[in-house]
């Protein structure tokens, strides 16, 4: 087991809580990121933690209202933990 918040993840934490502070973004997406990021503070294995965040990206990102600007952070996000795991 091993702690989740290591510096890999900075940029991922940092990329999610900018995307939770954004004016524009609708608050059922940010309650996604904020469980998202709690789920990042939990110590588990980092490969469970990473797969379980990509799954939930992916779902995030196939909504059809989603902003284009918005959709192109998840894929950002997403190819950070791709680079981790």
């Amino acid at each position: 087991m091993k702690n989740i918040t290591t510096t890999n993840f900075s940029s991922v934490i940092e990329a999610l809580n900018e995307l939770k502070n954004d004016s524009g973004i609708p608050k059922n997406l940010k309650n996604k990121i904020l469980e998202m990021l709690n789920d990042l503070k939990q110590t588990e294995d980092n490969s469970m933690i990473i797969n379980k965040l990509l799954s939930e990206l992916e779902d995030i990102s196939s909504d059809i209202n989603l902003q284009p600007f918005v959709r192109t952070q998840l894929y950002n996000i997403s190819s950070m933990l791709e680079t981790i795991n």
